[in-house]
């Protein structure tokens, strides 16, 4: 994906969020690796990657990058984390969500997607990816409302969850590709 938004001129920052891929270290006393979180009420490290969003974004802007040119993207908890953020920050024009849920990791999506309000917003969902696929049907419901009718789109995959859908449905990309130059 990263290939084609480049090559269609579309920048991006695809970082791994703490405890993924690269990303290992941690303050002292944190738990540096995603399998090593415990997520709780108090303290939920996959909900605290908004804080890796927020840097990037950050980031983008000491770039000159404007903060309305910044949309937000994730695959399973990394998708909650994006709507999430997204829901808190208005500026954000638009989310894509490969795989949603109501709860990945105690990171809770509903109430978000309610706050969510009148931009674009793409489901990615596969058909073989049961939670997603039932889960995202109540959040799709969310976004008709919140986002509105037109803002709303869904594109169905017959296979793969989060990431994998790219890698077994080979046309994905470039309707994804199509959806972000026509929300």
């Amino acid at each position: 994906l990263g290939r084609a938004l480049a090559k269609r001129g579309i920048g991006y920052i695809a970082p791994d969020l703490r405890g993924h891929g690269l990303s290992t270290k941690a303050p002292e006393g944190t738990p540096s690796e995603w399998r090593q979180f415990k997520p709780d009420k108090r303290n939920n490290e996959y909900d605290n990657m908004r804080q890796d969003v927020a840097a990037c974004v950050e980031f983008l802007k000491e770039k000159l990058v404007s903060e309305e040119s910044i949309a937000v993207a994730g695959a399973h908890v990394g998708g909650s984390v994006a709507l999430k953020y997204a829901a808190l920050h208005p500026a954000v024009p638009m989310v894509i969500l490969f795989s949603p849920g109501m709860s990945y990791n105690e990171v809770l999506t509903p109430n978000a997607m309610r706050a969510y309000r009148a931009r674009p917003i793409l489901f990615v969902v596969a058909d073989d990816d049961r939670k997603s696929a039932t889960e995202s049907r109540i959040l799709f419901s969310f976004a008709k409302i919140s986002a509105g009718e037109d803002n709303a789109s869904l594109i169905r995959a017959a296979r793969g969850h989060g990431t994998r859908m790219l890698y077994y449905n080979k046309s994905l990309i470039p309707q994804v590709l199509d959806w972000i130059d026509n929300p």
